[in-house]
């Protein structure tokens, strides 16, 4: 999901030349799952989960070629998608059971 949303996002800002195989090997790391051993307190360092991913997501983006401030922008956008995906899944699940 985070790679799609990330390939999506760059596709809205004009980036049609990356390719999401390009985006999955950066999502093999830096998230709180692939260290289980450290504890969130210790791995977040003090700050709040989304402002966490967001800085993450925006070095990801980076690391494709996007210079840092349109690679923040984007990273912000993550939350948003996420979240609206999330409404889109929950209406969908509700419709499918005639809640």
């Amino acid at each position: 999901m985070w790679g799609q949303t990330i390939y999506d996002l760059l596709q809205e800002h004009g980036y049609s030349s990356i390719r999401l195989e390009d985006i999955r090997p950066l999502l093999t790391r830096g998230f709180p799952w692939h260290t289980p051993e450290i504890s969130h307190e210790e791995f977040f360092g003090g700050i709040q989960w989304w402002d966490y991913m967001t800085l993450h997501f925006s070095k990801i983006i980076h690391q494709l070629g996007i210079n840092e401030t349109l690679s923040s922008k984007i990273a912000g956008q993550i939350k948003i998608n996420m979240n609206s995906l999330e409404t889109k899944k929950t209406r969908d699940f509700c419709r499918f059971k005639g809640v």
